[in-house]
């Protein structure tokens, strides 16, 4: 999870921002199409491949992996199908139930020494070495082949939690929360969390605010706050979407610039949409865009708007 608050902005965006707000950095975009595996079309870029070099010599080295050796490219082009295979199984749009609660995209991102990428690509290169499979395909249409898939990516998330590569968060239920509390504690507890005994042994604190749990609280606007920028991209994120929409657009549509990250306070309070947008997407969505204090204070900047 990032611990940052959002830079402020003042200036509107390209051609394809119809309506512009802004709250602290927050620029909100109309009929935006937002794509849960954003990660895997930068891996296909050619350019990418150079990132997995150190990937690739630690999986023939210290990685154990001697039955193929990939190259960089092999190397990304896999890790890109991983990820789309990955949100069309187990993404928003998929079939219920689900097998298990999407990797995080972080995960997919970390190029470290036997990190979380370096972990994924050897228990991936293991099993089908274990099955004796001519070669992994993760867009194939035979269903047989779809469930192969299905198990491996289960070993994948159950290797990087036993590896403490991926966490297991710990939730606290606030008494507001009294009326739904059964249907949280399923959500928690089946998307692999654990239900915390008191507000100090937790990760976050979940409470219903009406103010942002209410009916009918839910934008039509979406709004993006910039992670990294260059002179020719930015990684945004969009608010209340989880990490794996996270996406790279032209600089010249993110006139924001990037602030250096900040330690928020522990335990997080979330509002309730939390646990419900985790459901939604099948994805630890990113404490941000949830926590009450920041909203509180992006409400207070909305409401001031406009004002003499």
């Amino acid at each position: 999870f990032r611990s940052w608050r959002p830079p402020r902005t003042s200036a509107a965006q390209a051609s394809f921002l119809t309506e512009k707000k802004h709250y602290q950095g927050l620029v909100s975009m109309r009929e935006r199409q937002h794509k849960g595996a954003a990660l895997a079309a930068e891996y296909t870029r050619p350019e990418s491949a150079a990132a997995f070099k150190p990937v690739v010599e630690w999986l023939a080295g210290k990685g154990g992996v001697v039955g193929e050796r990939l190259s960089p490219e092999a190397a990304a082009q896999l890790t890109a199908q991983v990820i789309r295979f990955q949100e069309a199984q187990f993404g928003l749009k998929s079939a219920r139930p689900r097998l298990m609660t999407k990797i995080p995209r972080k995960c997919f991102s970390d190029f470290s020494e036997g990190g979380a990428l370096c972990q994924i690509l050897r228990t991936a290169l293991l099993f089908k070495e274990a099955n004796e499979m001519r070669r992994l395909d993760f867009t194939s249409s035979n269903q047989s082949r779809i469930d192969i898939y299905k198990e491996l990516l289960c070993k994948i998330s159950n290797e990087l939690l036993r590896l403490g590569l991926a966490k297991k968060w710990r939730v606290f239920l606030h008494d507001s929360v009294e009326s739904s509390k059964s249907d949280m504690v399923d959500i928690v507890q089946s998307h692999g969390g654990e239900i915390a005994p008191s507000p100090d042994s937790a990760d976050f604190i979940v409470e219903f605010s009406e103010k942002h749990d209410g009916e009918g609280v839910e934008d039509e606007e979406n709004y993006f706050v910039v992670l990294s920028k260059d002179e020719e991209r930015a990684l945004v994120h969009w608010w209340f979407f989880p990490d794996s929409y996270d996406e790279y657009i032209p600089a010249s549509d993110a006139l924001a610039d990037a602030e250096e990250p900040s330690v928020p306070k522990t335990p997080r309070r979330v509002c309730l949409r939390f646990l419900r947008d985790l459901e939604r997407f099948n994805e630890w969505c990113s404490p941000d865009d949830y926590d009450l204090e920041v909203l509180d204070e992006y409400e207070g900047e909305g409401e001031g708007e406009g004002e003499e």
